[in-house]
């Protein structure tokens, strides 16, 4: 596990992070505008959000420029030990939202959970990653509850969508 500041990591005038698949969880709250690369899928940025990968999905970064901050932590499956399973939470499966626009008030409150992250993975507390644990589940609970609908979706999945989720299972199973 570690978290960063998206000011920190980079460099300047680094316009695109390319599209493919990491070895690890990946949750990212970003302020300003940019175009997030999601499989098949590009999304634009509108003021704030909160954005979720997982190590099947590829995922990528266009127009990085125009982000004026935010957070990135990245962790492994075994950071949860037996406590919680990411492939359980809806924002981490493939076909499912990994994308959320926030309100302001919901931007505030992922900042400070990350805020939060940052300040610990550098404490010399025993139990940090305890805490950080924690912390990490309330920034997945907070975009759930944002779409909780999402949860529950009832529509039907496009052929793109459906190729791509057998695919991965598949890929998976090898």
């Amino acid at each position: 596990f570690n978290v960063f500041r998206l000011d920190d990591v980079g460099g300047k005038g680094v316009n695109s992070y390319p599209i493919r698949k990491r070895d690890w969880y990946n949750i990212t709250l970003v302020y300003g505008n940019g175009k997030y690369l999601y499989a098949d899928k590009k999304i634009e940025v509108q003021k704030h959000a909160l954005v979720f990968d997982n190590p099947k999905v590829p995922f990528g970064w266009e127009e990085r420029d125009r982000i004026t901050g935010g957070f990135f932590c990245v962790f492994s499956p075994d950071f949860f030990h037996n406590l919680a399973n990411p492939t359980q939470y809806s924002i981490f499966q493939p076909g499912e939202p990994a994308f959320f626009e926030l309100t302001v008030k919901e931007a505030k409150q992922a900042d400070i959970l990350f805020e939060r992250m940052f300040t610990e993975i550098r404490s010399d507390y025993i139990h940090k990653y305890d805490l950080l644990r924690a912390l990490l589940l309330e920034v997945m609970h907070l975009a759930m509850k944002i779409a909780p609908g999402a949860n529950l979706r009832t529509e039907t999945l496009t052929a793109s969508q459906r190729i791509t989720v057998t695919f991965l299972e598949r890929l998976e199973q090898q």
